[in-house]
Formats: C-alpha cells, structure tokens, sequence
C-alpha cells in the first residue's frame, strides 16, 4: 500500500491533513509547502496516472481539482494545476510516486511563467485540449500543465524533465530555487496554515451551494 492509500486509511479527524474529500477526491495541502496555498487534489482510488484512471473518475478529479482553485483564488491568487503522471508502476517517469496527484500551486501572475519554462524545457507540448486529452495518452509517462480553466498541455519527452519539476520551477520563480525538494524542505508551518485556511474557505464556498 502506497504512502497516499496508508494516509487516507489511518488518519481521520483533527490529525487529517485533509481540507476537502468529495467525490473520490482528496484535497490536502503538501508537505514541502514553500508557498501557503499549495494543495494535493488526490483521488482516492490508487492509479498511476489522471491517464489511466476511468472516465468518471478522472472527471471528477480534474473537476474537483478545478473548482477548489476557483474557490480558493480569493484567498492565494491564480494557481497553476499540474501532474507528473506515471505510465505504470514501474514506469514513473519525472513522477515520484505511482499515487497520481495533482499540484495545485498558487503562482498568482505568475500562471504564464511556469509555462514558459515547461515550453524551454519540453518544447511545443505534445498534445492539448480539454480534458478529454488525457484519453490519448494511454499509458506512456507524462507530465501535464494547465494554466487555465479546463485546457492542458502534455509533453511526452519526459526524459527532459526532471524529478519535482513543477516544484524546481514554481520555487524558483518565487526565488526559492534551493529548496524546491519537499523531502529536505518540509515548511510544515506552510503546510498547517494552508490546512486552516483553505479548510474554512473551502467550508465556507461549500455552505455558499448549500444555502
């Protein structure tokens, strides 16, 4: 079982890092949170990647990823969505586990910067489009950018990308280059207050449907 599957299985209450858990999907921040607002959106179900995951549930992946940024841009700005998704569990790509996770990553304006690197880096994407992009796919690595509402880009040369990518490149436009890497820089205090805000402001959006 994987570290997201044992998580999910052992920890409930007030020691969850969990902010939001609807439709299949987990929503917590990360550890290595070098910048508050820096979130996890986590299926439930283990699969390697958004790729591989079934219609319905990858779906609501991207679509419960997509409305928690919505809601929390109040708060912490324009975010970035991205993955680095695995082609199977032995095939991890620039991925670092075979759990696939979103990266929600408040980049405020700079949404287009974080592109820009990717398109130094990786070249004209393999392949965009709405979600239904990722059907094409299958299951070859792959990581993934979005920067706006329901469109994404994919690059399958990921042998150009490294490990964290999308950390390496948010951190350093934030000028934290040096500690991109969430195993040697925690920033636990990043990751308990996002946990409080992004909680009340994710209640709060949800009570506002409700009502």
């Amino acid at each position: 079982m994987c570290d997201f599957c044992n998580e999910f299985k052992s920890k409930q209450g007030a020691r969850t890092r969990i902010v939001r858990s609807h439709a299949g999907v987990n929503i917590f921040p990360t550890l290595g949170c070098f910048v508050d607002g820096y979130l996890l959106a986590v299926p439930k179900q283990c699969c390697p990647s958004v790729a591989l995951l079934e219609t319905e549930a990858r779906n609501s992946l991207l679509v419960e990823a997509m409305t928690a940024t919505k809601e929390l841009e109040p708060y912490y700005g324009g975010f970035i969505i991205a993955e680095h998704g695995s082609g199977s569990t032995s095939d991890l790509g620039a991925s670092c586990m075979d759990h696939t996770h979103l990266h929600l990553i408040p980049m405020a304006d700079g949404c287009p910067d974080v592109l820009d690197a990717y398109l130094r880096t990786g070249g004209d994407p393999s392949l965009s489009g709405s979600r239904e992009v990722f059907e094409k796919i299958g299951s070859r690595p792959y990581v993934s950018l979005s920067i706006e509402p329901d469109r994404y880009m994919v690059w399958l040369n990921v042998e150009k990308f490294q490990r964290q990518f999308v950390r390496q490149v948010c951190a350093g436009l934030l000028g934290m280059e040096a500690q991109y890497n969430w195993r040697v820089h925690p920033f636990v205090d990043g990751m308990l207050r996002t946990k409080i805000l992004s909680s009340r402001a994710l209640a709060d959006a949800s009570g506002r449907k409700a009502a």
